[in-house]
């Protein structure tokens, strides 16, 4: 539940610590009215103070610079991070980026390896500074020889990830999918559900001359992952990758019949029959246009197994 008016003040002076300067009782009654409760608010807020100086580290206390009635207090929490972004240099602003891009957790050589050449030589640097700005803490590491960092809220990320725009993310998020690949060689099946999504949400703000391809590159990881979770009878996760790969595959390719094959056959495990007979209906579509004989009377076969559960005349 929100925070009282009496918690939010212990909140804020909690926060502060002990020995610190107290808010004046009109700027912290604004702050408090604007963040309604919400501690994740408060706490960025007097970040916020903290990077525009108004509140100052002396020791093991802190001071009030100026005055902070003249404070302007964001309305929103959406806004009070953008607010925040915004005060970070431009080359921090590249980096929490490029991270945002990533996920709620990211690795120091996935953002130097798909951030632009003229911030890479001091990628640590901006790091260590967004860790000073309690925007992001290192985290640990799942991946050999990587550092590990994570957002320190996920609404940071988000508001990060909406700053940046669509065709840069696309081309980030596309780069970030290569590095995931070439560090990952050792493993990399393990890893086609995360390469997948990457190239599905790179396809989503890539130019159109190459949305095609990028698809079809998505596709397959997506479906590869989807056929494995069949394997280990995870069948509704089997489901959605599956659905998703099949989609990306335009309608006449090839690897797009078996995906669907595949796909009817999990979502009859699932108990969802009309769904799945629709997809054997166009599997069988497919296979015959294509001349794929195999596919077409695949489709048809599961199909009448279908009919036995769904149509009482069978």
């Amino acid at each position: 539940e929100p925070l009282g008016d009496e918690d939010t003040v212990r909140f804020v002076q909690g926060l502060l610590g002990p020995g610190a300067a107290a808010l004046e009782g009109s700027a912290l009654a604004r702050i408090s009215d604007a963040a309604g409760g919400n501690p994740l608010f408060l706490e960025e807020m007097l970040r916020m103070l903290e990077d525009d100086g108004v509140l100052r580290r002396e020791g093991a206390r802190w001071v009030v610079e100026g005055d902070l009635a003249t404070v302007r207090v964001p309305d929103t929490i959406h806004a009070l991070l953008s607010a925040r972004l915004d005060r970070l240099s431009d080359e921090e602003r590249v980096v929490i980026r490029c991270a945002s891009v990533i996920g709620k957790v990211f690795w120091w050589g996935a953002v130097a390896d798909i951030a632009p050449e003229h911030v890479r030589p001091r990628i640590g640097g901006y790091l260590q500074s967004l860790v000073r700005k309690d925007l992001v803490r290192p985290d640990r590491s799942n991946f050999s020889g990587e550092d590990a960092f994570r957002f320190h809220h996920i609404l940071i990320q988000e508001t990060a990830y909406r700053a940046t725009p669509k065709e840069q993310r696309a081309e980030l998020h596309e780069r970030f999918a290569a590095w995931v690949a070439r560090v990952t060689q050792d493993r990399a099946n393990e890893l086609d559900e995360v390469v997948g999504y990457h190239l599905e949400q790179s396809e989503l703000g890539a130019p159109r001359q190459t949305v095609e391809e990028l698809a079809v590159r998505a596709a397959r990881p997506l479906t590869a992952a989807g056929l494995r979770a069949m394997d280990r009878r995870d069948v509704s996760a089997a489901a959605e990758l599956l659905r998703r790969g099949a989609a990306l595959f335009p309608r006449d390719h090839p690897e797009r019949r078996p995906a669907l094959l595949a796909l009817g056959e999990a979502l009859s495990e699932l108990g969802d029959l009309s769904a799945a007979e629709a997809v054997m209906n166009e599997a069988e579509e497919l296979g015959r246009a294509a001349g794929d004989e195999k596919t077409a009377a695949n489709a048809a076969i599961q199909r009448l197994l279908l009919l036995e559960s769904t149509d009482p005349k069978m």
